[in-house]
């Protein structure tokens, strides 16, 4: 038998331990990193409002952000949006938001946080303008034209009045993009360009005209002017649902649309047409109302 040296015992220690060192390695690798936080983080404060932005970090493991916003509540952001804004707030208080990357194994960043105190503009100037229809060469105002002025940081939506008036205060100068849009309605122009620097911008007015498949009656409302039957009432709601603005023709708007009682300027039919409409009858009835004079009719079920 031979008798190792004590050299080679060493040999023979050193190599087991540095096969049991590999093994507890192999079995245990390191805990994953937690992912990269955002970077370029800027808070923007505005009139009661606060805009954020920043750079997300190229990590293929983040699965989201998450946002805490000034309320203390927590917003999930998926990668790519880069910006968040926050409206009404307090001016002149100070607030924070923090926000960590996710990972797909749950793991988070350690968080950036940033604050800013919101406060009103001094900047005052005013963009404003009207929303009207031609009928038979009567300007008719247009209520409810949704108008979106939209700058180079920022977006607001207002709705014209009862008069077709409308108007925007812009909390700071700049180039500013002003477009209306109502469902069935195309306008003239479409929309316009505006620079806001040091003084208002006032008759930036809107004409609408209807588009195709509506038509306009004498008294400015957008209607599909269509005849329409069904067996039932529900049948005639289905029918409506994608035309005349998602609702049933009324006895009124058909009797103004009448070549009779409404001068013809919509009809392309014949007159005794019976039409459906929205009168309160049972909703298993069918109810008829004739564009000849207007006169409604229980036709039965």
């Amino acid at each position: 038998m031979k008798i190792l040296s004590k050299n080679s015992l060493w040999c023979v220690f050193a190599t087991f331990l540095s096969v049991l060192f590999l093994s507890l390695f192999m079995a245990c690798p390191p805990a994953p990193l937690p992912p990269s936080d955002v970077t370029n983080l800027v808070a923007s404060p505005g009139n009661a409002s606060i805009s954020l932005s920043w750079t997300d970090p190229q990590d293929a493991t983040i699965e989201y952000i998450e946002l805490v916003n000034a309320r203390g509540l927590i917003i999930k952001l998926s990668m790519g949006k880069q910006v968040y804004a926050e409206a009404g707030l307090e001016n002149g208080s100070t607030y924070s938001y923090t926000l960590r990357t996710v990972s797909m194994d749950g793991l988070k960043s350690a968080g950036v946080q940033i604050s800013a105190v919101p406060a009103a503009s001094a900047f005052s100037y005013v963009v404003s303008g009207r929303a009207s229809v031609t009928v038979d060469s009567k300007v008719i105002a247009l209520r409810g034209i949704k108008l979106t002025l939209l700058g180079d940081e920022s977006s607001e939506e207002k709705y014209s009045d009862a008069n077709g008036d409308f108007s925007f205060s812009p909390g700071a100068p700049g180039n500013y993009t002003l477009t209306p849009s109502k469902y069935g309605f195309i306008f003239s122009p479409s929309s316009y360009s505006v620079i806001i620097t040091d003084g208002d911008l006032t008759r930036r007015n809107f004409t609408g005209i209807a588009a195709t498949g509506f038509k306009l009656d004498p008294w400015g409302n957008l209607w599909d002017a269509s005849a329409r039957t069904a067996a039932l009432y529900v049948d005639a709601v289905a029918d409506c649902a994608n035309s005349s603005n998602g609702r049933l023709p009324t006895p009124t708007e058909i009797y103004r649309n009448s070549r009779m009682t409404g001068n013809g300027v919509l009809g392309d039919y014949t007159e005794d047409l019976p039409l459906w409409t929205n009168i309160e009858f049972a909703k298993n009835t069918m109810v008829t109302v004739k564009v000849i004079d207007g006169s409604i009719a229980n036709s039965g079920t």
